[in-house]
């Protein structure tokens, strides 16, 4: 029962084909199949495998077969509309123990002129058909009583097989099974699958001894778009997509898992007619430079290595992106031209072309520690003279915004500088995490603090033995049968596994604290001993390479889930705590901006209102603030005048029953705003766009400038110093001259005292 995992395994996680399960059974025009050769068809592979051993080890099964159904009992009961999923796990259990496969077909026209895929599904069980057939039927009934109308379409074939999809497929797999059939001439079989030259010849890529296989027919689909395209009329914006993303390049997709001794390996082969472009170039892995292989040390618990070319790969995007949507481009490319003109550098001319295509990312215990958070980035750049200068004009720029932003005079974030052995590191200084860089012998190191650029830097001068001396890397590469030139991420989990078992327990203790919580207790040892696990532990890979009939991917575990036991599993939280340690000086600037769009709101409203009592008091503005209440009930009475601005008085809840006098004398002494239309005697022509009638208060400035209603309705932010002239002009006094003549502040001890 327990081999239910291997499913989920080779769905989630890894290669290789011992046949192509049912694939002699169906129809030979399938754009996709899937293929699974069933559990109790693995046999002495899974005994072998720590697939096995971990699965007997753990308490997943308990977890499943009974907390689960559990909880979600207790779920329903809370929300009767769940579905009544019953014993989903022992079904599930006894499904995969049989070999499966799935078929898509091509879109066919109905006479209707519909188009419709052509699906089905195939369960070869034996003698036990009629009875699983009845579990499943049962289970369908179960969830249509709940209310969730998933009614089961399986049906009997013969006395061995299961079955499911549109009539004309069905009579082809019947008739493919050699069981009678009614379907007219037009659905008589075209084949097997298994016969088909192009299905044989994507086969021969996965390997043998495979427990899953998936197969697409890239070309067929991409020919099936244009078809349905084409019968709709002529869509230009869609060739000109499909081109740009070169997808009349794409061939055959399989994707395969299996057993390698008692690991698990995985196999993706994407093959391609002609050249590669557009998306194909994209994810085409490239040749590792050995020059970098000779930056990583030995000792990394976790090296990555392989090409990226920013520049090219940002011109792609681009160059699809445009034939796409031309439009949509021009408009990217005008915001673009103007950053880069603020910043005076090119984004891709100068920031990512100087960057080379190779990359190294490695975490080396003797360093940076054996955690992500001390990873160390190599990118050999293309010219390390421009890249140097980019950088550190990209510094100064981002400095200089940054002093823009920042308000607050306690607070200072910045990119800095600091030198070790000579070396200039440049790093932004933040709480929490630091990212760091520096250019060296034709090199850009990175790292989340200087300590571990400098590491680096440091590691390199010095030389030392290599991963290319690491054993277990250059066993794991002959093992898998890669060439010496691929792509690769390695990690050496029994080195790793301790470091990372802590959180693997913290974060499997998040649901089984739910359980317990609702009443429902878990197994306290769902994760089985650091000792136990350890005699299970293998370094793990994935290698890349392409060639000039596609492109090939693969990898290797010793069981599925291994590596959250690597660091890539606190990458996330290294993600989180850069945002938090940027983020966090932010946060009074954060809270000021959304302070000044509360008040630009308010003053934007108040200046309607204002208008709106001149239009009803021929022209003439209120005498003050407490007119508007009165004359225009919708206000929410003085609330619209006080703004949260750095703990000033609120608005007295029983403002709206005091008398307008006190209300005047109130909102006059603590309104956020400065009122100036009860001077307004009138008003010449056309000058009305530059009348101020109401202005923040010095105290609540924002980056320089305050928010100003006016006569003709409109409001804006002016620099306080432009305000300071207008106001000026308009009633010949200065602010400070009219801000003496208002009442100082009410206490806040108690806002609606009598006066």
């Amino acid at each position: 029962m327990r081999k239910w995992l291997i499913l989920a395994a080779a769905m989630l996680w890894s290669a290789a084909a011992y046949g192509q399960p049912l694939a002699e059974y169906l129809p030979a025009d399938a754009t996709v199949y899937v293929g699974w050769r069933g559990s109790e068809a693995l046999g002495g592979e899974y005994d072998k495998s720590h697939l096995k051993a971990m699965a007997e080890l753990t308490q997943i099964k308990q977890v499943l077969g009974t907390v689960w159904p559990k909880l979600m009992e207790k779920a329903r009961q809370e929300d009767p509309s769940m579905p009544d999923a019953g014993p989903t796990f022992e079904l599930l259990s006894e499904i995969i123990k049989y070999p499966m496969a799935i078929y898509v077909g091509t879109l066919e026209q109905d006479t209707q002129g519909k188009s419709d895929v052509r699906a089905a599904s195939l369960i070869k069980v034996g003698r036990d058909a009629p009875s699983l057939l009845a579990k499943i039927n049962q289970f369908s009934d179960r969830l249509v009583a709940s209310g969730h109308p998933v009614k089961s379409e399986l049906e009997l074939i013969g006395t061995d097989y299961l079955g499911a999809g549109d009539a004309q497929t069905m009579a082809r797999i019947k008739a493919l099974l050699g069981q009678p059939t009614t379907a007219p001439a037009a659905s008589q079989p075209v084949g097997p699958l298994a016969k088909d030259e192009r299905f044989k010849q994507a086969m021969g890529r996965a390997a043998e001894n495979s427990a899953l296989v998936v197969y697409v027919d890239l070309q067929e689909v991409v020919d099936q778009v244009d078809k349905q395209i084409q019968r709709t009329g002529p869509d230009l914006s869609w060739v000109s997509a499909r081109d740009a993303m070169g997808l009349y390049g794409l061939d055959q997709l399989v994707y395969s898992c299996g057993f390698l001794g008692p690991d698990i390996v995985s196999n993706v082969y994407v093959s391609n007619r002609g050249q590669r472009q557009g998306l194909l170039k994209l994810l085409e892995p490239g040749k590792v430079d050995p020059t970098l292989l000779k930056l990583v040390p030995k000792s990394s618990v976790l090296a990555m290595c392989g090409q990226l070319d920013l520049a090219e790969t940002y011109g792609q995007i681009r160059q699809m992106a445009g034939t796409a949507n031309a439009f949509a481009l021009g408009q990217f490319d005008q915001a673009l031209g103007t950053w880069e003109q603020s910043l005076g550098l090119r984004l891709q001319g100068d920031l990512l072309w100087p960057l080379g295509p190779g990359w190294a990312l490695y975490v080396d215990p003797e360093s940076g520690g054996d955690d992500i958070l001390g990873m160390v980035v190599i990118n050999k750049l293309r010219d390390p003279a421009k890249a140097q200068s980019s950088l550190e004009r990209l510094a100064a720029w981002a400095n200089q915004l940054l002093r823009q932003q920042m308000q607050d005079p306690n607070v200072n974030i910045q990119l800095t500088k600091t030198t070790y052995q000579g070396v200039t590191i440049n790093y932004l200084a933040v709480p929490a995490v630091a990212p760091a860089w520096a250019v060296v012998d034709g090199n850009l190191y990175l790292g989340l603090y200087p300590q571990t650029v400098a590491a680096g830097i440091a590691r390199a001068k010095a030389g030392g033995p290599s991963i290319l001396e690491n054993e277990q890397f250059l066993a794991l590469r002959q093992r898998l049968g890669v060439p010496a030139d691929s792509s690769f991420s390695f990690v050496d989990i029994p080195r790793t596994a301790p470091g990372s078992y802590g959180m693997v327990l913290f974060l499997t203790r998040l649901f089984q604290g739910v359980g317990d919580m609702m009443g429902v207790p878990t197994p306290p040892l769902t994760v089985p001993t650091l000792a136990d696990i350890r005699p299970h532990l293998e370094p793990v890979g994935a290698f890349g390479w392409a060639d000039e009939k596609g492109i090939h991917y693969t990898t290797l575990n010793a069981f599925p889930g291994d590596a959250i036991l690597s660091p890539q599993q606190n990458l996330g939280l290294s993600s989180q705590m850069m945002m938090v340690g940027i983020l966090l000086p932010s946060l009074g600037q954060a809270r000021q901006n959304a302070q000044a769009m509360e008040s630009s709101t308010k003053v934007r409203q108040l200046g309607m209102a204002l208008l709106t009592y001149a239009s009803n008091h021929q022209g003439r503005f209120p005498p003050d603030l407490a007119a508007v209440v009165i004359d225009t009930r919708m206000l929410p009475f003085g609330s619209l005048f006080v703004t949260r601005d750095r703990g000033r008085v609120r608005v007295p809840p029983d403002f709206g029953s005091w008398e307008r006098p006190r209300q005047a004398a109130w909102l006059a002494a603590n309104s956020s705003y400065l009122y100036l239309g009860g001077m307004i005697k009138g008003i010449p022509p056309g000058s009305e766009s530059r009348t101020i009638v109401a202005i923040e208060k010095p105290h609540m400035v924002n980056n320089g400038t305050v928010a100003a209603a006016f006569a003709d309705g409109h409001a804006q932010r002016l620099p306080l110093q432009q305000a300071r002239q207008l106001i000026q002009q308009q009633t010949g006094m200065t602010l400070e001259q009219l801000l003496s003549n208002t009442p100082p502040p009410t206490t806040q001890a108690s806002p609606s005292q009598p006066r």
